[in-house]
């Protein structure tokens, strides 16, 4: 998990020096992480303030909501990548 938020704050200090090659990003590192902590995330379209908020709240209703939406993505991920060979054809037979 750490190094994927390594290469997610890595990607945005580049795209920032692309658009401003005097970009400060030390100075700016806080707005780059508060940036990523406010953005929704694909699978559970909660953001981590969000999760964080529920998680001290004790709000069962979002964090079952979010765990239920990666469940199903880890779930089609898992059938997707394994159901098949390489070669295309189905290896569970009925």
């Amino acid at each position: 998990m750490i190094e994927r938020a390594n290469g997610t704050i890595k990607e945005l200090i580049q795209k920032s020096l692309k658009l401003n090659e005097d970009f400060d990003w030390a100075k700016n590192l806080q707005i780059l992480i508060g940036h990523i902590n406010n953005t929704n995330h694909r699978i559970t379209r909660f953001t981590p303030n969000q999760i964080q908020e529920a998680y001290e709240n004790d709000d069962k209703e979002i964090l079952d909501e979010a765990f239920d939406r990666k469940l199903k993505k880890n779930t089609a991920t898992h059938h997707k990548k394994f159901s098949k060979t390489r070669y295309g054809k189905n290896i569970f037979t009925k």
